[in-house]
């Protein structure tokens, strides 16, 4: 008999919360025990005003409070629909949500500014993509400010290292190639990197299922779409057979 699905949750607590929910609403349990956590970095000087902002994780919308009492109608640009609500909530007017990743939304932000144009990107210190390579490639001048760091965990979670001993975890998710290759490093340090053997890792894009696959996990699967939902369904379809 199959064992019940109960997948562990890598991401910064509150995103691993919302997608506990969800799971839990087709009968599956999660362990939220995130492999990083969040610190947010305040803006130290206030930079030139530009055409528009880029906002590619919602943990970055903390820095528009800094000047939103005279930028409160530039066009925010955003990935994902959580990062579109944290900008909302904050107050923001005039927001172009992209359901889809960074890649796909770049060359819109190309097409609406058009060339000679600033862009401020307010970002992590870890990204994927060079977005203003890109962007400045194409006319459109990029101001990087980083507002947040992703401080990775020294030490696996008791309540996973537990659910491994017991062979119990169903499957992981990773949202970042830094995620899996923190999860990785925790698991040779606990000396768990057998118990894998009898789980899935499910994975946002390709290039995440590429560095998961340094474990070897029973299956890897990757998403049909870079975003939270299609993890979800991804979850879900698997979750499906077993139950």
């Amino acid at each position: 008999m199959a064992k019940p699905p109960l997948i562990w949750l890598t991401r910064p607590r509150n995103d691993s919360i919302a997608l506990a929910a969800k799971l839990a609403e087709h009968g599956i349990d999660s362990i939220v025990a995130p492999v990083m956590h969040v610190v947010h970095q305040p803006l130290v000087s206030m930079p030139m005003k530009p055409h528009a902002i880029l906002l590619t994780s919602r943990h970055a919308a903390h820095a528009l409070a800094s000047f939103l009492s005279t930028w409160r109608s530039l066009p925010v640009y955003c990935v994902g629909k959580s990062t579109a609500s944290a900008a909302a909530e904050l107050g923001c007017t005039h927001i172009i949500p992209s359901a889809s990743s960074i890649v796909t939304l770049l060359p819109r932000i190309v097409d609406n500014l058009g060339a000679g144009t600033e862009l401020l990107y307010l970002a992590g210190e870890d990204t994927s993509v060079d977005v203003a390579h890109f962007l400045n490639s194409q006319g459109v001048y990029v101001t990087t400010c980083i507002v947040y760091h992703a401080i990775a965990e020294r030490a696996l979670d008791e309540a996973v290292h537990n659910a491994l001993t017991k062979n119990s975890i169903t499957g992981v998710t990773f949202f970042s190639p830094r995620t899996a290759e923190i999860t990785r490093k925790l698991l040779q340090s606990a000396n768990m990197v057998d118990e894998v053997a009898t789980m899935d890792a499910f994975c946002l894009s390709a290039n995440v299922s590429s560095t998961a696959g340094k474990l070897d996990w029973k299956n890897i699967y990757t998403c049909s779409a870079p975003t939270l939902r299609s993890m979800h369904e991804l979850i879900v379809s698997h979750a499906d057979k077993t139950l």
